[in-house]
Formats: structure tokens, sequence, C-alpha cells
């Protein structure tokens, strides 16, 4: 078993977003860095952002969305915090700039989605 030195690596908040696959994943790639670079110049983040935001594309093609997956080095214990102040302005940035998410799709028991033939 091979031990991972923290210390010396890092944490990392990560995401995976998904976006609806009528969306243009490059203008949503270019928000992502954008938000992720306004992050990491807010005075308030400066401490917790050790590293530029990492978007590493597109991770896959889902049945109802396009997943894209970043990151961020952060000190460590602070992976979570990031991750959620993140997830907040890409909401906000995504409304803003008439992004939308993917629908949440959920099969009743009782539903057709559920039935076999």
């Amino acid at each position: 078993a091979a031990m991972v030195d923290y210390e010396v690596q890092g944490h990392y908040a990560v995401l995976t977003i998904n976006i609806r696959y009528e969306s243009d994943p490059d203008r949503v790639i270019a928000l992502l860095k954008t938000i992720g670079a306004q992050l990491e110049a807010d005075p308030a983040w400066q401490p917790s952002v050790l590293a530029p935001i990492e978007v590493t594309g597109i991770e896959s093609l889902g049945d109802w969305a396009v997943t894209i997956q970043l990151r961020m080095k952060t000190p460590p214990l602070r992976q979570w915090d990031v991750s959620r102040e993140l997830r907040k302005r890409i909401k906000k940035t995504f409304e803003a700039n008439g992004i939308r998410f993917p629908p949440t799709i959920a099969a009743l028991p009782d539903s057709p989605l559920m039935r076999r033939p």
C-alpha cells in the first residue's frame, strides 16, 4: 500500500458539474475558470486557495448531462469550505449567464420507468 503525504501533495476541492447537452462546453469551462480566478483573487479566500483552478474538461457524457470536472488546491481541511464556495459562485454565475443545470430524473416505484416488460 502506498502512503500519500498530503502536506507535500496538498488537498483539493474537487467538483463535478453537470450541464445540459445544449450548453456550450467551451463557454462553461471559460466561466468556471473565471469563477476560480475570482475566488483566488478574493482577499477573504486567498489563504484557502493555493493554486489556480484546474478545469480538467469533460469527464463524462451521461444520459441526461455532460459532466465537467474541476479542482482547486487548498490547505489541509479547507477543501470542503472551498468546494461550498465554488458551488455557490457557480450556481449564481450560471443563473446570470442563462446556463441551466439538467433536470433531476426520479422514478417512483410505480412509474412506467420502473416497470419491466
